[in-house]
């Protein structure tokens, strides 16, 4: 079980993060603004690397700091955090930067600060599926899956043809032990284009998986 919602979280993450943008402002370095925003795409390494030489310049420009908080997010995860920190305390933290601050949160196992910044950015967007979504993940992760299986069934008929979405609704189901449901939320996110192992689907719902994909 563990497997199937750890393959399915970093799915739907995938699905619910964007890129961070961007550009350098007032950077003072041998580089240009123009030539450390191309360095930004084709060598971030070297742009990292650029920015992080003039102790101070990465915290005055927030779009800077967003650009580090998302280079460090895989490769030093409490780096990535200390950048995403800069940006909540300077009041520059926008909606999608807490997204990135939410995956960090729930890899952290911190549920209640992630439940707390999802609910920031649904309260900025409340309509917004994504954001919807992201919450219900959270609600997931943390064990709320009676919550979850409630904001999924709203997401799910604004949205009738996610299949992450049912598998999704799946977990739910089978954390709540209606394994009918559950099995039934697989059946439909298989057939709308989701993949499933079969050894999984096997174990879960005690059958064989019927439905070609």
């Amino acid at each position: 079980m563990q497997f199937v919602k750890t393959t399915f979280f970093f799915t739907l993450l995938t699905f619910i993060s964007i890129g961070f943008y961007a550009c350098s402002e007032n950077v003072q370095t041998d580089f240009s603004k123009a030539e450390l925003e191309r360095l930004q795409t084709s060598n971030p390494d070297s742009a990292a690397y650029l920015y992080e030489q003039k102790p101070g310049d990465e915290t005055q420009d927030s779009a800077v700091t967003r650009f580090l908080a998302d280079y460090w997010l895989e490769k030093d995860p409490q780096k990535a955090f200390y950048y995403l920190n800069l940006l909540l305390k300077k009041k520059q933290m926008i909606d999608e930067d807490r997204v990135v601050l939410i995956e960090f949160l729930l890899n952290s196992r911190d549920f209640e600060n992630a439940l707390l910044h999802a609910d920031t950015v649904l309260n900025h967007q409340p309509e917004n599926l994504k954001y919807q979504t992201l919450k219900a993940v959270v609600f997931q992760e943390s064990g709320m899956n009676d919550s979850s299986l409630v904001l999924l069934q709203h997401v799910i008929g604004q949205s009738p043809y996610n299949a992450e979405l049912y598998f999704m609704q799946g977990i739910n189901y089978f954390a709540l032990n209606d394994t009918t449901q559950a099995c039934m939320m697989l059946d439909k996110s298989i057939s709308l284009g989701y993949h499933v192992q079969d050894s999984v689907y096997s174990n879960l719902c005690n059958k064989t998986k019927l439905i070609l994909e």
